[in-house]
């Protein structure tokens, strides 16, 4: 009995890990070629809190700058985009954690949340 349910387990377990190699393979074949919608994205995020009060500004934590004036450039990527970093890219640096994304990027992310995307330090004052 035993060993039968041990067998049985070892076929769940191949059965699973099939699975999941096929979505993954069906994931990137989907986002091959496409740019990401943030929005739906967002919306389908569970660790996300979400900006419900919109008196809560998160200009106020923030400072908008370009990636060139930057001290300490140790991310050449965007942490929401992925996109590399140009010197001439508007950024936004978190001033409690000093993470930095693109603009665009960031004000669409703290649209849904009030969190940095990489520590989820608060972005609130």
């Amino acid at each position: 009995m035993a060993e039968r349910m041990i067998f049985q387990s070892g076929e769940n377990i191949k059965a699973m890990i099939s699975l999941m190699v096929v979505h993954e393979t069906n994931l990137r074949t989907h986002l091959r070629g496409h740019t990401f919608d943030f929005q739906f994205l967002l919306g389908r995020m569970s660790d996300v809190s979400t900006n419900t009060n919109p008196d809560l500004d998160v200009s106020l934590n923030v400072t908008y700058t370009t990636f060139s004036e930057i001290d300490d450039q140790n991310e050449t990527s965007c942490p929401i985009t992925y996109e590399p970093f140009s010197s001439s890219d508007e950024v936004v640096v978190v001033n409690t954690c000093k993470h930095y994304f693109k603009k665009e990027a960031f004000l669409t992310w703290s649209s849904h949340s009030n969190t940095c995307p990489v520590c989820r330090t608060s972005t609130i004052l």
